[in-house]
């Protein structure tokens, strides 16, 4: 049987509430040729019962035997995905209808080995910062240009204006497989090297590839919820709990800050841990 066009991976753990929606966008495709991989990370049985559900056979459904940290999770979820290209979907967001098949013409149209994409914003009904919730932004720029990898990754990592979003992180990216294969083999097995998997993808996967197509057109929308790991970790004031619970299993597993980069709750800081382990591995002579 053929491999699929695309995968969309969905790592999960007890956010029935909001997978419902993220698996609903990702059933509204105007393009047929993909598979939905829900990696469930050891929940409770609401998140099978929301894949069930859906009763759709383009979804498979993966539960880690243990709990995982979110990076070992997300190393898992890939793992799982059979398609020619692949993106992380979160569990609390979503994609466009029109999402694979724009990536399907650009990949055809460009030979992209990556379509990545500036991404839209959502904050749910729940977030845990005050003032916050019920807020959408859109991007409207129609802009596709071919990036050279070495120049954004300087950018970013001088803190020049960009974020790691403008690299193509596999959040916002389709991401050729033979790039993830690539990493792989530099990467003793993994695509996922720190505490922050999402930022990590950034620079992992420019590192791999001389330069990658991006587009302005929106193609999914990141969700920030009450249950966002992100959020949580960058405002610990009010989510102690959580952002503690999530640091301590990912230390559990060897996740924890490069020796160089201080652990303080800033988005500096998985910006520059993430840089500092793709650059011992792909770049280690870059001066920047």
């Amino acid at each position: 049987m053929a491999a699929p066009r695309f995968s969309i991976v969905i790592p999960t753990r007890n956010r029935a509430d909001t997978l419902r929606f993220s698996l609903e966008t990702c059933l509204s495709q105007t393009f047929d040729d993909y598979e939905v991989v829900v990696c469930d990370n050891h929940s409770t049985a609401e998140t099978r019962e929301v894949v069930e559900a859906a009763a759709s056979t383009k979804i498979r459904y993966v539960r880690s035997e243990k709990s995982l940290s979110m990076t070992s999770n997300w190393e898992l979820a890939v793992s799982q995905a059979t398609g020619e290209f692949v993106t992380v979907l979160g569990d609390d967001d979503g994609l466009l209808p029109f999402a694979l098949q724009e990536a399907d013409h650009l990949i055809r149209t460009r030979g992209a080995r990556i379509v990545h994409w500036t991404g839209g914003l959502y904050t749910w009904p729940n977030i845990n910062i005050p003032g916050d919730a019920n807020f959408l932004r859109v991007p409207l720029t129609r802009a596709a240009k071919n990036c050279k990898s070495s120049e954004k990754i300087a950018e970013v990592i001088s803190f020049r204006g960009l974020h790691p979003s403008d690299l193509p992180m596999i959040y916002t990216s389709f991401v050729g497989r033979e790039v993830l294969e690539s990493h792989r083999n530099r990467a003793g097995g993994r695509i996922f090297l720190t505490v922050s998997p999402d930022v990590y993808s950034a620079f992992g996967c420019a590192a791999v590839v001389d330069n990658y197509l991006s587009i302005g057109v929106p193609l999914g929308l990141a969700g920030l919820s009450g249950h966002s790991n992100g959020v949580a970790c960058l405002f610990p004031k009010d989510q102690g709990k959580a952002s503690r619970d999530f640091l301590r299993v990912s230390a559990a597993e060897g996740y924890v800050s490069h020796p160089t980069v201080p652990a303080i709750p800033v988005w500096a800081t998985p910006t520059a841990d993430a840089f500092q382990r793709a650059k011992e591995l792909f770049f280690h002579t870059m001066r920047l």
